[in-house]
């Protein structure tokens, strides 16, 4: 008599090849959450200089903008200058949910929808400050970024190797 086969981790019955689009897809969430997180614990580590990076632009220079960037200038000087300590605790508390969620792989579709909206966020600040020369690897770190959280919005790899798995089943 043969053995009844235990039931997988994931719905339904999956091929080799989906089988390893759904590994890749596991290692760039964990990945990515891994990576909020421990930006998160290197900020908290050293607050002395994060606070430092969070007032950048608040003295006489403040912040040159060349080029198209100028709108995001002033949104940085009229809106998140003056409450500079609202914001940092925002990028905090977004790192530290962003992580959480991408690693329990719980909401992963909102947790990579709002990991999008903060990568842009980093991305327009940086070319900001460094008045577009941030060469090369800034822009193709944050370019990264932003790809594999489209490839979990738009995958949603929760629903296989996470807590969406088991929020879905009860329903």
């Amino acid at each position: 008599m043969a053995k009844p086969r235990s039931k997988p981790i994931t719905t339904g019955s999956v091929g080799k090849g989906e089988a390893g689009m759904r590994a890749a897809l596991l290692i760039i969430r964990l990945f990515l959450g891994g990576y909020f997180l421990f930006t998160l614990l290197t900020l908290f580590i050293d607050r002395a200089a994060f606070m430092k990076d969070v007032q950048l632009g608040t003295g006489e220079n403040g912040i040159y903008v060349a080029g198209n960037l100028q709108t995001v200038a002033d949104w940085l000087q009229q809106i998140v200058h003056p409450h500079y300590m609202l914001f940092a605790w925002l990028v905090l508390c977004g790192l530290a949910v962003v992580g959480l969620l991408l690693l329990l792989g719980l909401f992963t579709r909102v947790a990579a929808c709002l990991g999008i909206v903060m990568n842009i966020s980093f991305l327009l600040v940086t070319l900001h400050i460094q008045q577009g020369n941030t060469g090369a690897f800034s822009l193709g770190f944050n370019s990264a970024f932003l790809i594999m959280e489209v490839a979990v919005l738009i995958t949603s790899p929760g629903r296989f190797f996470g807590l969406d798995a088991l929020w879905r089943r009860k329903k």
